[in-house]
């Protein structure tokens, strides 16, 4: 459970601030805690070679295969013994602004400039100015080739290694779960992402199964991650 306020109410000169019990809506939300399992098989005889880092091998392997999995569903995870991503939370999709166009971001008559334009100053300046795109790098591809009404690119080139690419400047990241642009889709996403809370219960455990495979002279590992995430605001 992680902690939850509205904002304060405020009020200026003599009139005071009139609350009640009912303004303050302050608690608790529950993030569900799920668990992420991984099965991997190595070869008995290649355990045995003294020469093989299996167990350095393994463990990039896992984290590479954890990181993968929990980037598409941090995207669109449907919260049912897993994540809800940001793209699948319905709090979230309810802020939508339409290309008016189906199946595709743009046409002739609709560009899509301007319903960029529209999502980000729908944004409070609060969380405007910490705001980040998200799109997978497909949807990035086709804002790299709009352009303003002066012609030029509203997607601008990092400055330095350390600086993301921007749109109209504000960065993007690729969480390449993200869904493709389709009717009725939501392809691109921006917010401070600061409150979708991400929340580990602990690292990674493996466990040895050297027996259940043992006909095929095999080892089993498997490894299990349990952990939590969910728009809170």
């Amino acid at each position: 459970q992680v902690p939850k306020m509205s904002k304060p109410a405020f009020a200026w000169g003599r009139a005071g601030v009139s609350l009640s019990e009912s303004n303050l809506n302050a608690g608790l939300e529950s993030i569900p805690i799920n668990e992420l399992a991984g099965l991997f098989l190595i070869a008995n005889s290649t355990l045995e070679d003294s020469e093989a880092n299996v167990i350095g091998e393994l463990t990039a392997a896992f984290g590479m295969g954890i990181a993968e999995e929990e980037d598409d569903r941090f995207a669109i995870g449907d919260g049912v013994e897993k994540p809800m991503g940001i793209f699948s939370d319905s709090g979230v999709q309810v802020n939508d602004n339409a290309t008016c166009v189906a199946a595709t971001l743009r046409d002739v008559s609709n560009q899509l400039y301007d319903t960029l334009v529209d999502v980000l100053q729908a944004l409070k300046k609060t969380y405007r100015v910490n705001s980040t795109w998200a799109m997978n790098s497909a949807v990035e591809g086709e804002t790299r080739k709009m352009k303003d009404d002066q012609g030029h690119p509203i997607w601008q080139m990092p400055v330095s290694a350390d600086r993301p690419a921007t749109l109209l400047g504000r960065p993007i990241i690729n969480p390449e779960g993200a869904p493709a642009v389709a009717a009725n889709a939501f392809p691109i996403a921006i917010g401070d992402f600061s409150h979708y809370r991400i929340r580990d219960r602990r690292g990674l455990t493996v466990q040895r199964l050297i027996e259940r495979y043992a006909e095929y002279r095999q080892t089993g590992f498997i490894v299990t991650k349990r952990m939590g995430a969910q728009v809170t605001q």
